[in-house]
């Protein structure tokens, strides 16, 4: 599945993208802010996250995209929706460092937001930030999430600490945003 935006197209992540993934996810200024991936960033992690990427896609329940620049095909990031159908499903996303301000992210995220509710039949979303990452935190707002409370982070994690604010967004948020 491909979600389209003015400037991007949303679609799995590929073989060609393996080496662009692992620079970005390499960056020291990307990597800090996320929990759940590894570091280094390899190239067993990335085979790893595409072989779930395409399960997800071949099951119908498409929740994990590539971001893709609309005219050149070359991959700036990802964003997901983790456990789709579980409840409050878990919107993450990530970004590479020089296409940071431009509102990428927070168009992305419009898309795919808009296909896990619409499409998926998710009653609400959660997303876990670092409390400094106030980058993450305005794109957050702009998508209409709101501060939810402080949530536990799996252990180990990245971060070493114990909690972290979740902001959540329920479908009937999204459908008056």
């Amino acid at each position: 599945m491909r979600l389209s935006t003015s400037r991007l197209v949303l679609r799995p992540f590929e073989d060609r993208d393996a080496r662009a993934v692992i620079a970005w996810l390499n960056d020291p200024q990307v990597s800090r802010w996320l929990i759940r991936v590894p570091q280094p960033y390899r190239q067993s992690d990335f085979d790893w996250w595409t072989g779930l990427v395409n399960a997800s896609h071949a099951s119908g329940q498409a929740a994990h995209f590539a971001i893709a620049y609309r005219h050149t095909g070359q991959v700036i990031g990802g964003v997901s929706i983790a456990d789709p159908g579980a409840g409050r499903d878990e919107f993450g996303y990530w970004l590479a460092r020089p296409w940071w301000g431009q509102g990428l992210m927070v168009e992305a995220g419009r898309a795919v937001l808009a296909h896990g509710f619409a499409y998926l039949n998710a009653p609400a979303m959660v997303a876990t930030v670092h409390p400094d990452n106030r980058r993450s935190s305005r794109v957050l707002e702009k998508l209409g999430f709101r501060p939810a409370e402080m949530r536990p982070l799996p252990r180990p994690n990245r971060y070493h600490l114990p909690l972290a604010p979740a902001w959540s967004l329920a479908r009937h948020q999204w459908r008056a945003s």
